[in-house]
């Protein structure tokens, strides 16, 4: 597997959720989500996570407390969104891999 393009799905699989949810922010909450769709899920597996209950507490918050707007959506990322793409940059740069959005 390659990270980049790993992590590349993600983010778009992000952008994607928060756009069909016309939701006005893309939030750590997205990025979530968007890992439990991915390969990579079997990381959450193995720690006992029972995958269907968190994706659907998750669709549940993100409904119920990030505003939605009507049209055309281009979602805005969020602090803590950005602070885990930075996080995971760092993580990349110091492990000697290649990290693009």
């Amino acid at each position: 597997m390659n990270p980049t393009k790993d992590l590349k799905w993600i983010i778009d699989q992000a952008l994607l959720v928060a756009k069909k949810s016309n939701h006005e922010f893309i939030t750590p909450e997205h990025l979530l989500l968007a890992f439990i769709l991915s390969k990579s899920e079997y990381l959450l597996e193995r720690a006992k996570s029972n995958l269907d209950v968190l994706a659907g507490c998750l669709n549940k918050y993100m409904n119920e407390e990030i505003p939605q707007v009507r049209g055309k959506v281009k979602p805005i990322t969020t602090v803590g969104y950005e602070k885990i793409l930075k996080g995971t940059e760092k993580i990349s740069y110091e492990a000697g891999q290649e990290f693009s959005e």
